[in-house]
């Protein structure tokens, strides 16, 4: 599902229940629909992803990808990220500044299409 209008998590749950769906996490909805969400290995998935998103949607919010880290590093730079399809994470392409764990919030997940570029950010979704 895509909404185009930016919420934090919080406000995203609330929509969800006014439209009356009941919001589950995307994680356990993908892997009970058998699904993962997407991993990123080259610069050619990114695209393709990206035009997906784009003929899907007609823009380029900020979209989910299966990125995540599971564990906090207290040094930035030490951080081990994974693919949630358990593939290994051998494909970067951060936005300028990230990852950076935003004013001391842990940021575990990412998604892309930062300022309608194919880099990748975190999102901490107990914002």
């Amino acid at each position: 599902m895509f909404v185009k209008t930016a919420r934090t998590w919080p406000n995203a749950e609330r929509h969800c229940q006014l439209l009356g769906q009941k919001l589950k996490p995307v994680y356990n909805t993908v892997k009970y629909l058998g699904a993962n969400l997407a991993s990123v290995h080259s610069y050619e998935e990114s695209q393709f992803l990206q035009a997906v998103v784009l003929i899907t949607t007609g823009s380029f919010p900020l979209t989910w990808i299966g990125g995540f880290d599971a564990v906090q590093a207290k040094v930035e730079k030490d951080r081990l990220w994974f693919w949630s399809d358990g593939s290994k994470f051998d494909h970067e392409s951060w936005a300028e500044g990230e990852p950076n764990n935003n004013n001391g919030a842990r940021e575990p997940c990412i998604h892309f299409n930062f300022g309608g570029t194919l880099s990748f950010i975190k999102l901490n979704f107990f914002e």
